[in-house]
């Protein structure tokens, strides 16, 4: 039979019962093991989706990834030609 410890006390019950026969608190149910391992594929599975959109996303067409690069304008000087002598 299996059994389960009660979260205030410590103390062992079996499944059958609701409450610890030690305290009276409620016992909490155990959730199996493939709750655990369900919710470790769920994590890998969202990073391997995260990971996918972020190669799909590094388009080889556009090699500064999107970012644009700014000069600054021409000043007066450079538009008269003199270079400032």
């Amino acid at each position: 039979m299996s059994h389960r410890l009660c979260r205030h006390c410590g103390h062992s019950a079996t499944e059958s019962v609701k409450r610890c026969p030690e305290c009276g608190r409620p016992l909490a149910p155990n959730f199996p093991r493939r709750t655990g391992a369900l919710l470790v594929v769920a994590a890998a599975a969202a990073i391997i989706v995260t990971a996918v959109m972020v190669v799909i996303r590094d388009d080889p067409a556009t090699p500064s990834n999107g970012t644009t690069t700014v000069e600054p304008l021409p000043t007066q000087e450079d538009q008269d030609g003199s270079g400032g002598y």
